[in-house]
């Protein structure tokens, strides 16, 4: 078992609401001893990539392009299979 959180970004920075569920995954990871991955998606994400895991110490999943820069829940979905 694992957690994985898809993170939500405006422009080149993810989301506040994205900070605080790492933040609860990470804390419910450490409880019960399961390994988090944060995905980042969209375009040009390396930079954002790397400062969550800085951060945060996780793991981080960066799949870049084009198509992912608005969120669609189908196009996020078969990215993530193919991953």
């Amino acid at each position: 078992m694992s957690i994985i959180v898809i993170t939500e970004r405006i422009g080149a920075a993810i989301t506040q609401a994205s900070w605080e569920v790492i933040s609860c995954a990470a804390e419910l990871a450490g409880k019960k001893g399961i390994p988090v991955t944060v995905l980042v998606a969209g375009r040009s994400i390396r930079e954002e990539a790397g400062r969550i895991a800085g951060k945060t110490g996780l793991s981080v999943l960066g799949i870049e392009g084009g198509s992912l820069d608005r969120f669609n829940a189908e196009v996020y979905a078969d990215v993530i299979i193919d991953a």
